[in-house]
């Protein structure tokens, strides 16, 4: 019946027969066995359902016959289909406004500064002219594009033809409003955003701009709005491949930009003060350029002392010093007295500050009861020397220190001695050194008060450098002073430590709700 070859076999007799059939009888069609077939549907589906053009490869070079595909095959779409390639974009208007794509940026996680979340982006297709209109809600959609419809018929004596935006809800609610003004509503399909394309990459472009306008000059985020409206003014002046080297600008207003007035984002400005109240009031106002207002000649600046955006013509800039730059991180421990948000530096040269000059102020003393010494220790008075003075000693801190003992027993006899000091405090007492100033303590038996009898009570004196000290420590076996200090803190940790000890905590409701912070 047939042959092996290959762990196939090839059925000859009967092919041998259907031949000779159809060779007598031309006019009478026999159904054959088409071997041939089988084999390609057999080896498809071996082969995991491999396309055509491969297995068509595979059978001529390994497997010795020519692959045929007759039936299709039902798993394939299932496992493979993918979407069509899309069309490249192109120009397909004439003229300006005769086409133009819509679409919404958003929502943002911070607000800008004018409260903010979205922004409505309108591109005209034949100019790729770009316009943006911060919103708040996304419903301001509306009443933006019919204010836009009426801003292009009264300055460009012109008419919007067809609007291309996605599936958004705020665009298909406007379809009785297109229809009114006949106006040919195109949106894209559902999950197809490659339809809206044009307005898709300049959101990219936008936002590409943006960040580097942000980042260059240090802003908070909450500028993210002002940096996309200057971004957009930038992007309306630049030449694009795409109009051959022509700048929208040009090819709206048929006239060339302008790039005299354009100054750098971010940077220190100077507002003359047209307005001041006395004779010696501030001739300008210290601000940050934010950008390029709309129907004015003039600037867009933020006052860093108000915190308030206006418009200025007189500004005097300094495009190679940002304020927001020496802003310091939000790890950065503010002092209390410091407002939540950050305040800018105002410096002509951020770079030449000097910061060794930064002087901490002085620790102060917590505040404790006078120290009391537990036994009267005399001490002989430093002998007197008029060749030379002595040295000041440095202003000292005292602080006092309390360890817990056990309590007394319940009953005393009435003729109980005095409170003895421990006898690790007198048995081996620090000797003075030669060098030292001894100081003068008085003779006078004093008692500590009944509240520290459950306790040893010993004064401190502790100092930046316990090297410097008039004399020995009194008081402890290891004084604290000999093992802290301050000295090895940089200025700002001083600075710190100091605003510590300027806290007050409030000890009754009255006074913890005078207080916000509390």
């Amino acid at each position: 019946m047939g042959k092996q070859r290959d762990g196939l076999y090839y059925l000859v007799a009967l092919a041998t027969k259907t031949s000779t059939i159809n060779s007598t009888s031309p006019k009478k069609t026999l159904p054959a066995c088409n071997t041939t077939i089988s084999s390609t549907n057999l080896w498809h589906n071996r082969l995991g359902h491999i396309s055509p053009h491969r297995l068509n490869l595979i059978a001529k070079n390994f497997l010795n016959f020519s692959a045929q595909f007759h039936d299709v095959c039902p798993v394939c779409p299932l496992a493979k289909q993918s979407r069509l390639p899309f069309s490249p974009s192109v120009i397909s208007s004439t003229k300006p406004f005769e086409k133009i794509h819509c679409d919404i940026w958003g929502r943002y996680r911070h607000p800008s500064i004018s409260g903010a979340y979205y922004f409505l982006t309108v591109v005209d297709d034949y100019t790729r002219f770009t316009w943006i209109f911060l919103m708040r809600h996304k419903n301001e959609t509306q009443s933006l594009l019919k204010q836009f419809f009426s801003y292009v018929h009264t300055q460009f004596d012109s008419h919007i033809k067809i609007f291309q935006s996605d599936n958004g809800g705020e665009f298909l609610s406007l379809r009785s409003f297109f229809q009114d003004t006949g106006v040919i509503f195109q949106h894209s399909c559902v999950y197809t955003p490659q339809q809206n394309g044009v307005v898709e990459r300049k959101h990219r472009h936008i936002l590409q701009v943006a960040r580097a306008l942000k980042f260059h000059a240090h802003l908070p985020v909450q500028f993210w709005g002002e940096c996309a409206l200057t971004a957009v003014h930038i992007i309306n002046r630049l030449p694009s491949s795409t109009l051959s080297f022509k700048t929208p600008f040009e090819l709206l207003y048929s006239k060339s930009p302008s790039f005299s007035y354009i100054r750098v984002f971010g940077c220190l400005a100077y507002a003359t003060n047209v307005q001041p109240s006395q004779k010696f009031d501030n001739r300008s106002i210290p601000s940050v350029f934010i950008g390029y207002p709309i129907g004015q000649k003039a600037y867009k600046l933020f006052d860093l002392s108000t915190k308030k955006i206006f418009t200025s013509r007189d500004v005097r800039f300094h495009e190679n010093i940002f304020p927001y730059a020496s802003v310091q991180p939000k790890s950065t421990i503010y002092p209390p007295h410091t407002p939540s948000g950050p305040i800018p530096l105002i410096s002509h040269d951020i770079n030449s500050f000097d910061f060794s000059s930064f002087t901490s102020p002085p620790i102060p003393p917590p505040v404790s009861p006078s120290p009391i010494p537990l036994s009267p220790v005399p001490i002989d008075p430093a002998p007197t020397t008029p060749a030379t003075d002595p040295p000041s000693p440095q202003p000292m801190s005292t602080l006092q220190t309390y360890t817990r003992r056990p309590k007394p027993p319940p009953s005393l006899p009435p003729d109980q001695p005095p409170l003895q000091p421990h006898p690790s405090l007198t048995d081996h007492p620090p000797q003075p050194t030669s060098d030292a100033t001894l100081l003068r303590r008085s003779t006078r038996h004093t008692m500590p008060p009944a509240k520290l009898h459950d306790y040893f009570c010993s004064n401190i004196y502790s100092h930046q450098s316990a090297s410097s000290l008039p004399g020995p420590t009194k008081g402890t076996r290891y004084p604290l002073a000999q093992f802290v200090s301050y000295h090895r803190y940089t200025p700002a940790n001083q600075s710190f430590v100091a605003q510590l000890h300027t806290v007050t905590e409030p000890k009754s409701y009255s006074e913890a709700v005078a207080h916000p912070a509390w």
